[in-house]
């Protein structure tokens, strides 16, 4: 189970809050947020970690707001990305530094408006560790008008037992599948109960979920009557992920 952890950073940081800022970020329990540390928790075999968050207008007149993204300390061999405005791409650690949503993602927010829009993601791509970003939202005609909170993903290792007693490889192809349907090869170190194959969107939800009873399987996964975007293939047993892969669907 992922759960949150929330802590105020040093008094000197939160001295700059005694104004309104140009939004409050809320969490799922009605808590403030702005400029604190939220720490996810998760296993490396997770296909995705998630934080989100409620952004709420403060003040009398209506902004845009956009959002960036720094990489604090992050893990290498990883993924990440968020969604604002719009869903962007996962992309591997190190690769975007410092990650501007462009002109795309630019909200109009009116006064005491909550949008519920903003996710932050991890991929931990069976890697432990911890994974720190910044996330800064900004009026668009006052740079300086801004407000941010750090997201810390805590991932701990799943045990050696676990880790090393199965091994799987999957392909998926094409990739990406324009209008068309995938096709996703498995091959397995054996066929064993509890393994399944999951494919999760960006938003982390099950998009499709299926047994697999043989050491090598063909599937044919129906992408073409699916949302353009990234998902995420992998194939677990009893809860274990064995193998991970991305796959991308456009039209």
């Amino acid at each position: 189970m992922v759960k949150y952890l929330y802590s105020v950073l040093a008094v000197l940081a939160f001295a700059g809050y005694t104004k309104a800022q140009i939004i409050n970020l809320t969490n799922s329990q009605s808590q403030v947020v702005n400029g604190q540390l939220i720490t996810v928790s998760g296993q490396a075999d997770a296909p995705l970690l998630t934080c989100s968050l409620f952004a709420t207008r403060n003040g009398a007149t209506s902004a845009n707001v956009n959002v960036k993204r720094y990489e604090l300390n992050v893990q290498a061999n990883t993924q990440n990305y968020f969604c604002w405005g719009v869903c962007y791409d996962a992309t591997p650690s190190g690769t975007l530094p410092f990650w501007g949503a462009g002109q795309e993602a630019v909200l109009p927010m009116a006064p005491g408006v909550t949008l519920d829009n903003f996710h932050a993601y991890h991929v931990p791509m069976g890697v432990s560790g911890q994974s720190t970003y910044r996330y800064v939202w900004y009026n668009t005609a006052q740079a300086t008008d801004t407000v941010y909170v750090d997201i810390r993903f805590d991932v701990t290792a799943v045990g050696i037992e676990e880790a090393a007693a199965s091994t799987a490889r999957i392909e998926a192809f094409p990739s990406p599948a324009i209008g068309q349907d995938a096709t996703v090869d498995i091959n397995l170190d054996k066929a064993a109960t509890g393994t399944q194959l999951i494919v999760h969107d960006m938003l982390g939800v099950a998009v499709k979920r299926m047994a697999i009873g043989v050491q090598q399987a063909r599937i044919t996964l129906p992408t073409s009557e699916w949302t353009p975007g990234i998902y995420f293939i992998s194939v677990q047993r009893n809860g274990a992920l064995l193998a991970t892969r991305r796959l991308v669907v456009a039209r």
